[in-house]
């Protein structure tokens, strides 16, 4: 389980404030990959959804994880070479919470039909 210490949470305020596009769209693109089912990583976010930002998947997990639509469920060591062995979030909706994250997605304008959000991120893994 991991513990948002205060300072992470104001950073994800700022970005949510000054960023909101880009923080809406981290956030949805974790969903779609959490709604695939099984576990997944912030780190399987494409380029086009970072948009190269190197925090942006950690905030945008970080929101996810406050909201309660997602949670940890371990820590696996980056798949990524460059990463030097570093250690990741593996995250996963809940079952419980799987409608909570559609309306979540169809509140901030996705598409958000089961279908649908099984297929979003298909092919970016």
């Amino acid at each position: 389980m991991t513990t948002l210490s205060a300072d992470f949470l104001a950073a994800i305020v700022t970005m949510t404030a000054f960023k909101p596009r880009p923080m809406l769209n981290a956030e949805a693109a974790l969903l779609y990959l959490g709604l695939r089912g099984g576990d997944f990583t912030a780190c399987e976010l494409p380029g086009e959804v970072t948009g190269g930002s190197k925090h942006l998947p950690g905030a945008a997990t970080g929101a996810l994880i406050a909201q309660g639509l997602i949670e940890v469920v371990g820590r696996i060591k980056s798949p990524k070479e460059n990463a030097k062995g570093r250690k990741l979030d593996l995250l996963r909706i809940p079952a419980e919470k799987r409608q909570m994250a559609l309306l979540w997605l169809r509140r901030n304008g996705y598409p958000a039909e089961e279908r649908q959000a099984e297929f979003a991120m298909e092919g970016t893994a």
